[in-house]
């Protein structure tokens, strides 16, 4: 029997952890489940996501109105895509494209 899909998030071992297509939900990534994995956030519109732990890279993309509070990342955050957000976000390196109306905090 296959195990229950987690509400906020999918575990797939090849591509990490995803969160994809997300309206007014506050989310939260435990580090059990981001530790050393990729995590994606993609298509998320008036969230709040709150990544617990120390994932090996993000991938933010297409998010409107969002709040992103995630670190320590191992190596990098990748964001395309992002509008009228704020973003706060630990990492060894930060890849932005097109990003418009956003706040970054970064450390």
């Amino acid at each position: 029997a296959a195990e229950p899909v987690k509400e906020s998030s999918e575990i797939n071992l090849e591509t990490g952890v995803s969160v994809r297509n997300k309206v007014n939900e506050t989310i939260e990534l435990a580090s059990t489940e981001v530790n050393s994995a990729d995590v994606n956030l993609v298509n998320l519109e008036n969230c709040r996501v709150h990544v617990i732990g120390s994932p090996s890279t993000i991938h933010i993309t297409q998010i409107r109105n969002c709040r992103i509070m995630a670190g320590p990342v191992s190596s990098s955050v990748f964001i395309e895509g992002c509008k009228d957000s704020t973003l706060v976000l630990s990492s060894q390196q930060l890849r932005i494209h097109d990003a418009v109306s956003t706040d970054f905090l970064i450390h």
